[in-house]
């Protein structure tokens, strides 16, 4: 299924140019060399032993159900619909493929493959600028179908701290938002002054260093074959952006987890765990009851808590630190004393 037209015209430029310039802003950050994540694929595979992370069919058949229908097809023109509607075999081929890529660890050249789209963020701002725009990248459904497969096998090791609230099933905003709240309660009431000082994570999706990435894995004990496979993955990635129809030339994503992808949202929320265990183990931040709650994260949003103007000052100075050794340009925007 084809992404729907933007009305947009980005006044007398045609649409290859436009497309060759979105190309050209989103690929102006992919400068990280990601030869040692390559490199260390040989060390990994020797060491693993996959037979309890192997696929069944049941695996693959629950994660070809769960696919969604008219979203748009890939590099390779499959659509959910291509795999729902085929013939049941698909499920036992796409078994012995994901089990064969377990083994080797190695992915298919395709799966690296990318349709980035640009979607409009601002409707009301100026449609004319390129910053006013978020990628979203189309992979491969098989690719997909894939992710699935893995999210559910090996969701155990796909956690993170209890003070991250976005991109977890059942829990929202207003989760986040209920706890700073009752958190300012607590204190006001005790006649304490909180002060609060909201982060923003610029492009951060987009910034995430795989070497790094691969390092956090390894920290938490990740299943050796799923690190084999996810270094020979990020190796090979490769876009494109579409814009009305036409393409951008390829592009090499050398950084940066995709952003509409399945597996994304949990391995960001991976790559900056670290940086909540960093403020708690500080001493400095809001404690209810004997509980850590000085830092509340949803997505890239970061909100930070402290009793103490010195108290919140060093917080910030932990996350100015955390992102410049883990490449995320974090942005204080807002200070409030309540």
């Amino acid at each position: 299924m084809q992404t729907k037209r933007p009305n947009i015209s980005f006044g007398d430029l045609d649409d290859i140019t436009v497309a060759k310039k979105f190309a050209a802003s989103f690929s102006a950050n992919q400068t990280e060399n990601n030869t040692s994540l390559r490199a260390s694929d040989a060390d990994i595979i020797d060491k693993i032993q996959i037979c309890q992370y192997m696929f069944t069919v049941a695996d693959v058949d629950k994660a070809v159900k769960s696919l969604k229908f008219s979203k748009a097809a890939g590099v390779d023109g499959i659509s959910a619909e291509h795999l729902k509607y085929a013939h049941p075999s698909i499920v036992l081929h796409l078994k012995n493929l994901f089990n064969l890529i377990m083994i080797h660890g190695y992915v298919p050249n395709d799966f690296g493959y990318g349709i980035v789209v640009p979607l409009l963020k601002d409707r009301c701002g100026d449609v004319n600028k390129l910053d006013n725009y978020r990628a979203i990248t189309i992979s491969c459904f098989i690719s997909k179908v894939f992710k699935l497969c893995i999210c559910d096998k090996f969701g155990e090791f796909l956690y993170s701290h209890p003070l991250q609230f976005g991109f977890k099933k059942g829990i929202g905003c207003q989760n986040a938002f209920f706890a700073m709240q009752q958190t300012v309660k607590y204190f006001t009431e005790r006649g304490s002054t909180v002060f609060i000082s909201t982060v923003d994570a610029s492009k951060a999706f987009d910034r995430i260093c795989h070497v790094k990435l691969i390092g956090k894995l390894c920290d938490r004990n990740f299943p050796r074959c799923l690190i084999c496979v996810l270094c020979n993955w990020y190796g090979k990635l490769i876009s494109y952006v579409r814009w009305n129809g036409v393409l951008s030339d390829l592009f090499v994503v050398s950084q940066g987890v995709r952003k509409g992808g399945v597996l994304s949202p949990f391995l960001f929320n991976i790559y900056v765990d670290d940086l909540i265990k960093q403020l708690e183990l500080s001493g400095t931040g809001c404690h209810v009851n004997g509980g850590y709650i000085g830092a509340i994260l949803y997505a890239d949003d970061l909100l930070l808590l402290s009793a103490s103007i010195s108290g919140l000052q060093h917080m910030l100075d932990i996350c100015y630190f955390y992102g410049l050794y883990n490449s995320i340009v974090l942005i204080t925007t807002n200070l409030h004393a309540l």
